[in-house]
């Protein structure tokens, strides 16, 4: 039996502040310096993976794409998300702060960005959704997303980019709003561990049980490697998420070596089992304490290129990876 090869996958969700709408202007403010440091961060990160050449999947909030507030507002589509909570919608209390000049336009607003990604081989585009649009939320409602998609689709046309895959802010997976994607031409998804730690829900309160679980599960293997054979065909074919990195915590520095440990093992376990892992962030999350964060990035892209030319590991795009015909898709978790 000839043994698969084995794939590393990396996406980063590209949002600015689009990435904030739920949060308070005191909130927004205070993790200003994170969404200020994000282009220097994605800029390091890119020159991390042209090095190593690794490939990458961003997801951008299609509204990034436009050239000011007037141009996103022309672009939108009329049926905005009606959230009962209306922090949440992008339209509200983020144009509103960009409008009185409290956020500056660059933050939410960055074209010459995604034209230098688009010209960059070892990136491919994905939507993030044009809105920032999350489809868990209550109020909201599947014309609301179709209107949203139907928008990210439209100025990407226009801009000559091509968006096979749709990664879903906050990982809020809704079935019956995968089909819409499906049938505006989106072919791939990124899903969520399949690990009751991980599954698609609302906005978790900060001291949701679940997120101190998962905070402890990427210093230690609580959950299994996450590494799977296959993706899942269904409406989009499912190139789920197996780790997010999470960005260097000073305070909790001496556990970040166990964290990068955690990593390796994880890409050492697909490498030499013939499966695919999958690591994404945002690149905002680097945004403070980047020096730190890239340090940390190429330690694991060092020990990819190490497991690719003992295993022969390679690195693909989201969109690059297909289903196959066999039957058992093996999850390393016991909390499922």
């Amino acid at each position: 039996m000839i043994m698969k090869t084995a794939n590393l996958i990396i996406s980063l969700d590209f949002e600015l502040f689009w990435g904030l709408s739920g949060w308070n202007k005191n909130q927004l403010l205070a993790y200003k310096a994170h969404i200020e440091g994000a282009i220097d961060a994605l800029t390091k990160i890119i020159e991390i993976f042209k090095k190593y050449e690794i490939k990458c999947t961003i997801g951008f909030v299609g509204g990034i794409n436009s050239k000011s507030l007037d141009d996103f507002l022309e672009a939108a589509p009329s049926q905005h998300p009606t959230y009962k909570n209306e922090l949440l919608s992008s339209y509200g209390l983020l144009l509103k702060l960009v409008r009185t000049g409290i956020i500056d336009n660059r933050l939410l607003f960055r074209p010459d960005i995604i034209k230098l990604l688009q010209e960059n081989p070892l990136i491919e585009l994905a939507s993030h959704t044009f809105s920032h649009y999350y489809a868990l939320e209550d109020g909201q409602n599947i014309e609301q997303f179709e209107a949203d998609i139907t928008t990210a689709r439209k100025e990407s046309m226009k801009a000559n980019i091509e968006l096979k895959t749709i990664i879903f802010p906050r990982n809020q997976i809704s079935k019956p709003y995968q089909e819409i994607c499906s049938k505006h031409g989106f072919t791939h998804i990124r899903g969520n561990e399949e690990s009751l730690l991980y599954k698609s829900e609302t906005t978790p309160s900060k001291y949701d049980y679940k997120r101190i679980l998962r905070l402890l599960d990427c210093y230690i293997n609580i959950t299994g490697h996450h590494t799977y054979i296959t993706p899942k065909a269904g409406t989009l074919i499912d190139v789920t998420a197996s780790r997010f990195l999470r960005p260097y915590n000073k305070m909790l520095r001496f556990l970040e070596p166990l964290k990068i440990k955690r990593i390796k093992d994880d890409i050492k376990y697909a490498a030499k089992n013939g499966e695919i892992y999958h690591i994404w962030w945002h690149p905002h999350n680097f945004g403070v304490n980047t020096d730190k964060n890239i340090e940390q990035l190429e330690l694991i892209c060092k020990f990819y290129k190490e497991m690719q030319n003992k295993y022969g590991i390679e690195s693909k795009f989201i969109s690059e990876i297909l289903p196959t015909h066999d039957k058992k898709n093996k999850k390393s978790s016991f909390l499922r």
